[in-house]
């Protein structure tokens, strides 16, 4: 088949990838001119397990432009953020009308950005029918094919998780497995399209809830003088009890994000419910260092605060969505002196410095708010050194399996000092 593909981040690079390797033409696009000049040059590369052979493999059926052509399937790869906690469509439609004045009968339209119910025939489905003469789901066919990959193994997931082809037509059905049966080993589970939409926001949803009720457990332990992990590692135990992880926030291009999707417009009291308690972890862990500064005798106005930890979630580089930046944003409010420390993040809404030492020289407190590996190995009696009198740690991963005596420490959903 010939695939144009809108869109070259990061999961439609890779998937435009995948689909050349396995012998489709592959024609992708982005509109930054320099990712493109990149990609045909060879120097755009993600740093991914496995990227670099894939793209070595595929680049010979795939080349990178910024407008699209004619093809036999189009597939959507754009970004769909959000704009004041309200799903922002704009990318998904301005990818539809770029497409529209070259969609023909018989072709393949697939979107795989996440977006809200119904939003596969109402923000591209009636823009091609209003660009043109043809009806979907008669002359054209649509499909929803949400993304499932895990940064840091996005290869490998890409290929091997299960698949979920939402479309309204048997038609569209065949011809959507057909394209991703030629690259993907997972299973391809057939639906319609508000199916398929619904059931990709409800995977992240599930998991902001459950996150909630960890971070609802975290809160009342503390109030209760005892440790939440033993209370979840306890609870575990049950054959069919798996509580996730309480921390200083929610990050990432996922969990914090799908369930505005889910619940725009709808009424859903408990993912709204969840989604604040999330929100309100960094406001909880600043209200932790208070109090542990303040049992050093200073204030938060004016101390030297590190965080330890940009990215969203333990061992990548990526800071979308990051927690660290709302903690950042509260501690500035504050007048603290903010350093943030990352061994891996290059790009940051705030500096970020990789040295660990110069981080902390003089510094009166530390929040880890990223469990990178890397952390679990300080040595904490040579870090308490170079920072000032009586310092204090805010572990806001319960990263380390016990407070340094050299601090004075709390932690999420854990009274001990």
């Amino acid at each position: 088949m010939k695939v144009c593909v809108i869109g070259l981040g990061y999961i439609g690079f890779p998937t435009a990838c995948l689909m050349a390797r396995a012998g489709h033409n592959v024609v992708g696009v982005d509109i930054s001119e320099e990712r493109v000049n990149n990609i045909n040059n060879g120097s755009f590369l993600l740093n991914e397990p496995g990227f670099k052979e894939l793209f070595d493999s595929a680049k010979k059926n795939i080349v990178a432009k910024m407008n699209p052509e004619k093809a036999d399937v189009f597939v959507i790869c754009v970004p769909t953020p959000l704009k004041n906690k309200t799903p922002d469509n704009s990318y998904v439609e301005s990818a539809a009308n770029a497409i529209a004045p070259l969609v023909e009968k018989e072709n393949l339209v697939i979107l795989e950005s996440t977006v809200m119910p119904k939003a596969t025939h109402e923000s591209i489905g009636k823009i091609i029918e209003n660009k043109t003469s043809l009806k979907a789901d008669t002359d054209f066919y649509l499909a929803h094919c949400p993304e499932r990959a895990f940064p840091g193994n996005l290869i490998f997931e890409l290929v091997n998780n299960d698949r979920i082809i939402g479309s309204d037509t048997e038609k569209g059905k065949e011809i959507t497995k057909e394209l991703y049966s030629s690259f993907c080993k997972g299973n391809l589970l057939l639906t319609g399209t508000v199916t398929a939409e619904v059931a990709k926001l409800s995977e992240n949803t599930f998991r902001s809830v459950n996150i909630a009720f960890a971070n609802e457990l975290a809160l009342l332990s503390e109030k209760l003088g005892i440790n939440v992990e033993e209370v979840i590692s306890l609870a575990n135990k049950h054959p069919r009890v798996n509580i996730h992880t309480p921390g200083a926030g929610v990050g990432g291009h996922c969990i914090p994000v799908d369930p505005y999707f889910l619940v725009h417009g709808q009424n859903a009291p408990l993912v709204k419910t969840a989604l604040e308690i999330n929100e309100s972890m960094p406001k909880h862990t600043i209200a932790l260092l208070k109090n542990a500064l303040h049992s050093a005798g200073k204030n938060i106005e004016g101390a030297k605060v590190v965080l330890l930890g940009a990215a969203y979630k333990p061992d990548v580089d990526d800071a979308r969505e990051s927690p660290t930046e709302k903690l950042v944003e509260i501690l500035v409010s504050y007048k603290s002196n903010v350093v943030v420390h990352d061994p891996l993040v290059k790009r940051f809404a705030y500096p970020v410095v990789s040295d660990i030492g110069s981080a902390v020289d003089g510094a009166d407190a530390i929040i880890i708010s990223t469990a990178h590996s890397e952390y679990k190995k300080i040595d904490w009696n040579r870090i308490s050194k170079k920072m000032n009198v009586k310092p204090v740690i805010v572990d806001g991963r319960n990263l380390l399996s016990s407070a340094p005596p050299e601090f004075i420490y709390k932690s999420i959903g854990n009274p001990v000092q």
